[in-house]
C-alpha cells in the first residue's frame, strides 16, 4: 500500500512539473508575440513618417508605381508587330508571350495579383514587344476628367468630349475612329447607348477619352474600358440562338452586359411557346460567361422559321381555325 501511495505521489509531482513547464513556455511565446507586435507597430510608424515626408509632388508617382507592383503577371518580351502576335500563357494565365513561342510552363495556382480584369491588364504588342499593358493611376485621372464625362444639355461646345457632338439630350461620339455611337438621356435618369440601331441601357458614369476609347466608372470606383458594344453583344447571342425577340441589353455596375430576350420554340415538338433567354457578357473581353434558358428548355426545340412554326401549329390543332375533318384531310 505504501508503495502505491509513493508511486501516485511521484506521478502527481511529475505532472505538476510538466504543466508548470508548459505554462512557462506559453508565457514566453506570448511575450515574444507582444515584442513582435511592438516592433511591427514601430516599423509601421516609420513607414508612415517616410510616406508623409515624401508626400507632395511624388505622391502621384508613388501611387502609379504601387498600382504596377500590385499586378504580378510576367512577360517574355517576345518580338511582335501587332497585338495578335501576343497571347496569354501559363497554367495560371499570368504570362504575356509571343504566339509563336513554345507555351509557357508555370505552376497552376491563382493569386489575386494575377487578376487581369481587376488591374485592367492586357497582353499587347507595346514597343514591338509582347508585354502587359495596364492603365495607371495617372492615366485614370486623365481619362476621368470632367471634360471627358458624357453629360447632356451642355451650353459650351468646348465642354463636349473630343470627337463628340453634344446637342441637348443627345451625344454622338466617334469610338476608336471607326464606329459612331449615340448616347441618349433616358427618362429615368439612365443612359441609352446605341450603335447600328442596337440599344443598351446603363446607370454607370461614362467617359470618352481623347484617344477615342469609352470607359465606365463601375462599382467600388473601378474604371474599365468598354471594348464590346451592344451590336456585338447581339452577335454573340446569335452565335447560340438563331432568332430572338423582345431583346433587352443592360450594362450593369460591374461592367457586365446583362442580356434578356425571348425565343420561339415548340414544346414537345408541337406547341408554340416563348422561351426566355438570359446571358451575361464581359464588356472588356466579350466572353459569354453565363447563358441560360427556361428550365423546361430541354423539352422544347428552337423554331427554325416562322413558316415552320405556323405549319406545326396547324398540324397540332393549336390556335387553328381548321375543323377536325380538315385537319384529318391535311
Amino acid at each position: 500500500m505504501k508503495r502505491v501511495m509513493t508511486l501516485v505521489l511521484i506521478a502527481i509531482l511529475f505532472l505538476s512539473f510538466v504543466v508548470a513547464e508548459n505554462d512557462l513556455t506559453t508565457s514566453d511565446r506570448d511575450n515574444d508575440s507582444e515584442d513582435e507586435i511592438k516592433n511591427e507597430s514601430n516599423d509601421d510608424g516609420n513607414e508612415i513618417e517616410l510616406e508623409t515626408e515624401n508626400e507632395g509632388e511624388d505622391s502621384e508617382l508613388r501611387n502609379t508605381v504601387q498600382l504596377r507592383e500590385n499586378f504580378c503577371g510576367t512577360s517574355t518580351l517576345a518580338t511582335c508587330e501587332e497585338d495578335e502576335d501576343c497571347v496569354i500563357g501559363g497554367c495560371s494565365q499570368a504570362v504575356c508571350q509571343g504566339a509563336s513561342e513554345e507555351p509557357a510552363i508555370t505552376t497552376c495556382e491563382f493569386r489575386e495579383c494575377y487578376n487581369t480584369t481587376k488591374y485592367d491588364a492586357e497582353c499587347k504588342c507595346e514597343d514591338k514587344k509582347c508585354q502587359w499593358d495596364r492603365v495607371t493611376e495617372s492615366e485614370i485621372k486623365n481619362i476621368t476628367k470632367e471634360k471627358n464625362r458624357i453629360r447632356f444639355n451642355i451650353t459650351n461646345k468646348n465642354d463636349c468630349p473630343k470627337n463628340c457632338t453634344c446637342s441637348g439630350s443627345v451625344v454622338k461620339c466617334s469610338i476608336n475612329g471607326t464606329r459612331e455611337m449615340t448616347i441618349n438621356a433616358g427618362n429615368s435618369g439612365n443612359l441609352i447607348l446605341q450603335i447600328k440601331g442596337i440599344n443598351a441601357t446603363t446607370n454607370v458614369t461614362l467617359y470618352k477619352s481623347d484617344d477615342g476609347k469609352l470607359y465606365s466608372v463601375n462599382e467600388d470606383n473601378e474604371t474599365k474600358e468598354i471594348k464590346i458594344f451592344p451590336d456585338e453583344v447581339q452577335e454573340k447571342i446569335k452565335e447560340r440562338v438563331r432568332k430572338v425577340e423582345n431583346e433587352e441589353i443592360e450594362l450593369d455596375e460591374n461592367g457586365t452586359y446583362e442580356y434578356r430576350a425571348e425565343k420561339r420554340a415548340r414544346l414537345f415538338f408541337l406547341f408554340s411557346v416563348r422561351e426566355k433567354v438570359e446571358a451575361k457578357i464581359n464588356s472588356e473581353t466579350g466572353e459569354v460567361f453565363e447563358f441560360k434558358n427556361s428550365w423546361w428548355g430541354f423539352l422544347a426545340k428552337d423554331e427554325e422559321s416562322t413558316g415552320d412554326l405556323e405549319e406545326d401549329t396547324m398540324l397540332a390543332g393549336s390556335e387553328s381555325n381548321l375543323t377536325d375533318e380538315e385537319l384529318a384531310a391535311a
